[in-house]
């Protein structure tokens, strides 16, 4: 057990270094990401590219308005966080990007690129969102209509939240983070929430942004 804690602690630093302005809010809950993914791959991705992804979920959950549980979620279904998974369709990466249909998106850059790629994916979600509105039809425009795509993100955006609130307890650390699944831009980074609320509703509250910036729901 002490050995885990240091281990955590260690990434909770080096996401903090990397991102200082928002540590104070959010670096729990990227730690509780490292751990989580970790998890779900049994260890078999290096912990610096762990990181990475989660760096990047957090960035462009913050420069689209989305919630990165649903972005954990997300790669989770299509990717299993293997950054170099290609399907017979095309789609490539962590979000599984299809670059015929998104070159104006990719500019030239990698689709195996962690960061490009959830980049590409998230700005992808975030158009399907503004043009259907409803978060089912959104993901439905996302995934090419598969089955039950919504109640697989559902799942893993549970566990996301779930390990979140489960760091937060073991660490002693109050949980600020509210998130519902069916709100995929109400993700709040500095409200108070019982510890067993994970399936509660999120209320209205402000969502502070990495460059100070604050939008209420």
């Amino acid at each position: 057990m002490a050995k885990l804690r240091t281990a955590i602690l260690a990434i909770a630093l080096l996401l903090a270094t990397a991102f200082p302005a928002y540590a104070d809010q959010i670096v729990p809950t990227k730690a509780a990401m490292v751990g989580a993914i970790m998890d779900e791959t049994n260890n078999r991705i290096a912990k610096s590219e762990v990181v990475r992804i989660v760096n990047a979920v957090f960035i462009n959950a913050q420069r689209f308005n989305l919630d990165p549980f649903l972005l954990f979620g997300l790669i989770n279904q299509e990717s299993k966080f293997r950054s170099t998974a290609r399907s017979p369709y095309g789609a490539v990466g962590l979000m599984q990007v299809v670059p015929r249909f998104h070159r104006d998106k990719l500019k030239g850059r990698s689709p195996t690129n962690i960061e490009t790629n959830v980049e590409v994916g998230s700005q992808v979600l975030a158009d399907c969102l503004e043009t259907h509105k409803s978060l089912r039809k959104a993901l439905n425009c996302y995934s090419g209509g598969a089955r039950n795509y919504a109640t697989k993100l559902k799942a893993g955006h549970t566990l996301a939240r779930k390990a979140d609130i489960l760091y937060r307890f073991e660490n002693e650390l109050p949980v600020t983070v509210a998130s519902r699944f069916e709100d995929p831009r109400g993700f709040a980074a500095s409200v108070s929430v019982p510890s067993y609320a994970v399936n509660a509703p999120a209320p209205s509250t402000t969502y502070i942004f990495r460059d100070g910036r604050s939008s209420t729901y």
